[in-house]
């Protein structure tokens, strides 16, 4: 007998419980307000780029 798949569990992260607090307005949707963390993402060196472009071919 085969195990079932994992079941996907919803998890809260930081963003959306820190919104909780703020009130929602049921009669506009729009203004609902996103907090969206930011990623820095260093450029690839001209090495990089090569290598990337070569694996394309």
């Amino acid at each position: 007998m085969s195990k079932p798949p994992p079941r996907k569990r919803n998890k809260a992260n930081s963003a959306a419980s820190s919104n909780s607090a703020r009130p929602v307005n049921p009669e506009d949707p729009a203004s609902v307000t996103i907090d969206v963390s930011a990623v820095v993402v260093p450029e690839l060196t001209e090495d990089e780029q090569r290598d990337r472009l070569a694996a394309l071919y």
